[in-house]
Parts: structure tokens; sequence; C-alpha cells
């Protein structure tokens, strides 16, 4: 005979509490339970190895008990980890996820939010192509429970969970003039749609323009990051013109994978760091900057690391929320990106045991000047 599934009516009987109670704890929906009772019904969960029967749950509340995700790009190790994230934070309540990726395209996004809403999906989280989304403003007037990730859309108000993006510019630059640097160029992917990038490019103008620059759009430099050979003449192209400088010059990278590729870009030109160039910018990989690749190569790259962790963790319980109460009003979530120090900014900090008398370019910077892209 096989044996008999577990019921909540069994978990509450093994903890001493109500049904009602258990089907709350499974509901996330906590607030009338004590801190002592929560616990002792996720340990017998957890002991027991109980799980809800999906179908009688979907049934009884009318829900699908699924979320879907959809973002412009899988394949970035940003989105990656913030899914992987979001998956971790809804699991834990009883929601599996679908997950589409629009291959930056508004067209295919379109597409993906239609046959997820005819999958039934209890929720949406987006990190969209456009800011200008009439499409998905629609979704969320007809009431579906829609959460923005890291992209915000004009003209119309949602939760959102998103990665700060004035103030570690300010403090990046501010950051680099302390340490003696002159002229300050931004590396960016292309940010017309895509607010968190247009958001940086504001902030940098602005706060190179209170430094007293007249025109520092002339040092924004767009590039996709797919075209390296762009990306490594415009860093060949902004050395070049401050190799007569009193002081160095340096790069911000509005990105992870911009910071990626132009710090391949100047140690395959063989351009010193931090003295010849600095360099830093935001370190948004995932699971690459919990591993610490931007400390790997000798004195490391200056960042701006936010958690994207934080980031998906953020996202899923607004949707659990807005999925529970709909006319609650909107909430937003900014993550911060802390500064931390590094080699490739050290310009006023030199290391005197690699330099004496004049500066010297560090070991990792001195061993990497073959394989250059183009002469």
């Amino acid at each position: 005979m096989p044996e008999r599934s577990l019921t909540i009516q069994d978990i509450a009987n093994l903890a001493g509490v109500s049904k009602a109670t258990v089907s709350r704890y499974l509901n996330g929906k906590y607030e009338y339970m004590s801190l002592q009772t929560k616990e002792r019904i996720k340990q017998i969960i957890d002991a027991t190895g109980y799980q809800p029967n999906h179908l009688a749950r979907t049934l009884k509340s009318k829900r699908s008990m699924m979320a879907g995700i959809v973002v412009s790009d899988i394949g970035s190790p940003f989105t990656s980890a913030a899914v992987r994230s979001i998956g971790i934070s809804l699991r834990e309540k009883g929601y599996g996820i679908i997950t589409a990726s629009s291959d930056n395209s508004y067209e295919l996004e379109k597409e993906y939010l239609r046959s997820l809403m005819a999958q039934q999906v209890d929720g949406l989280i987006v990190n969209t192509t456009m800011r200008h989304n009439p499409y998905l403003i629609r979704l969320a007037n007809d009431g579906v429970p829609v959460v923005l990730l890291d992209r915000s859309i004009d003209n119309y108000m949602f939760d959102m969970a998103y990665i700060s993006n004035q103030i570690p510019l300010i403090h990046a630059i501010e950051h680099l003039k302390e340490e003696g640097y002159g002229r300050i160029a931004l590396f960016t992917q292309p940010f017309d749609h895509v607010f968190p990038r247009a958001a940086r490019q504001e902030a940098f103008l602005e706060k190179m323009r209170d430094l007293g620059e007249k025109d520092p759009s002339k040092s924004i430099y767009v590039s996709d990051i797919s075209d390296l050979d762009s990306i490594a003449k415009q860093v060949y192209a902004f050395y070049q013109a401050g190799e007569r400088d009193v002081t160095p010059s340096a790069i911000i990278a509005a990105d992870g994978m911009m910071l990626m590729t132009c710090a391949q870009a100047t140690l395959s030109l063989g351009i010193p760091m931090p003295h010849g160039i600095g360099l830093m910018g935001y370190d948004d990989l995932g699971k690459l900057s919990e591993l610490g690749w931007a400390s790997m190569a000798g004195g490391g790259l200056t960042t701006m690391t936010p958690s994207v962790d934080k980031l998906g963790e953020m996202a899923a319980e607004f949707l659990l929320e807005r999925m529970v109460e709909a006319n609650s009003s909107k909430r937003t979530y900014q993550v911060e990106a802390p500064l931390i120090r590094r080699g490739s900014t050290a310009h006023g900090r030199i290391d005197r045991d690699l330099s004496i008398g004049s500066p010297k370019p560090p070991y990792w910077a001195i061993n990497n000047t073959q394989g250059k892209w183009w002469v």
C-alpha cells in the first residue's frame, strides 16, 4: 500500500497549532504569528519534507502559484544572478517561475508577456527593454501585479527594485579627483532606452559640469560590448589624447561587462594602470562579483559593487506583496553600490615596494602587453 502523503492537518498536529495557522505560514502571512510559532512550523516542515499540494492550493485560491520573469538578456551575469535570487525567494513561498529572455527586443518582450498571461501567471517581474512601454502599463492598469527589475518605465509608477545610479557615479568621480586624475571619461553601452545607463550618464554630466568642465558630453564613449575592437580603439584614443597632460586620465565603466571589457582592452594595449590610466566601474556581475573577479589580477580593479542577490530578493518581496494587496501604495527599493578601492585607481597612493624613484606600473600591467587587438 502506498504511503499516505502528509497534509496541512498533520503539520498542524505536530506543531500544536491550528490548520489555519499552518495555512497562513505557507502563504507568507506572518502578521499574527509569533516568531516561536513560525520557527516551530518551519522546523517541522523541514524535518518531514512536507510539500504543499500545489494543485489543491491552486484550485482553492484560484491562483496558478506561478510567476513570470521577463529579462532583457539572460546571458548577462547580472541578469542571471538576479533571476536566481528571485527564484529562490519565490520558491520559499511556494511559487514556481517561468523565465523568458527578450534579447533586448521590445516586440519579443511583448510576445513573452502575452504568453505568460495566457499561462495565467499570478504576477510579473520585468527587466524591460524600453522606458516607453505602453503594453506593460496596460497590463498594470488591468490589475496584473507587475514589479520592475532595475529598469523604470516613463509615465507610470510601478513597484521597482533597482541599483543606485547617481550617488555611486558622484563618489567615483570624487575618488578619482582625490587620487590626482585629470581627464575622466565614462564608457557605456547605448543608453537611449535603458533607465540605469541614462541615469548614470546624467549623473556623470552633472558632476563634471560642477567641476568646471564645459562640455563633458565629449568625454562619454558609447559602444556595444560585443565590439571589442571598437572599445579598444576608444580606450587607446582616450589614453593618447591625455598622454601630454601633467596628470593621468581615468575611465569609469557604467556596468560590469563594460568594466571587464575595458580592463581587457587596457591590458592588451599595454597601458599601465594606475599611473598610465586609471580604471574603475560598476561590478554588478552577481556570482562573479562574489568570487572576487575584480580583485584577482595584481592590485585589482576599483569598483562600485551592489548586491544583486538583494536586488532579486526585494523584487520578489514586492511581487508577493502586490499579489496579496493589489491596491497598496507602490514601493521602490534602492540597492546601494559601495565604492571598493583597489590598485587600478591608486595613482595617489604609490606602493613604494613597486616604485623606486619614479612610479612604475604594477607587475600585472607590465606582463600583459602581448596580444594586442590592433596596431
